[in-house]
């Protein structure tokens, strides 16, 4: 079983401006490389967070939802991936669970309803 089949991420985000994740502001968290991923958090001013998620295969999968209520420690983001699935979790709640099949073919927009985009 690779990476591409089945996988967990799991990371903190945070910014120097205490009210980052309620402003209307946008951020750029920047792009990291875990386990052979390509991983880039943005957060709009419409406060939604956006995940962009490459190396599953295919094009990349865009996850956008809403920032729920954040402690002082920032926003936890976890993903989940199968050969089926890939689920959005925020400060540990599910909030988006597309199909493999359907990510790649474009993106989801904060309600979950695939786009194209």
């Amino acid at each position: 079983m690779s990476a591409l089949d089945e996988g967990t991420l799991r990371f903190w985000l945070q910014d120097q401006h205490p009210h980052w994740a309620s402003d209307e502001r946008g951020y750029n968290f920047g792009t990291k490389h875990p386990q052979g991923l390509v991983v880039e958090a943005l957060k709009h001013p419409d406060k939604t967070v956006e995940i962009i998620l490459g190396g599953l295969g295919g094009g990349p999968l865009r996850l956008r939802e809403p920032i729920p209520r954040c402690d002082v420690r920032g926003l936890h983001v976890g993903i989940t991936w199968s050969k089926a699935e890939v689920v959005l979790y925020l400060n540990g709640k599910a909030c988006q669970t597309l199909s493999r099949s359907s990510s790649q073919e474009g993106t989801a927009d904060p309600a979950g309803a695939p786009a194209n985009g």
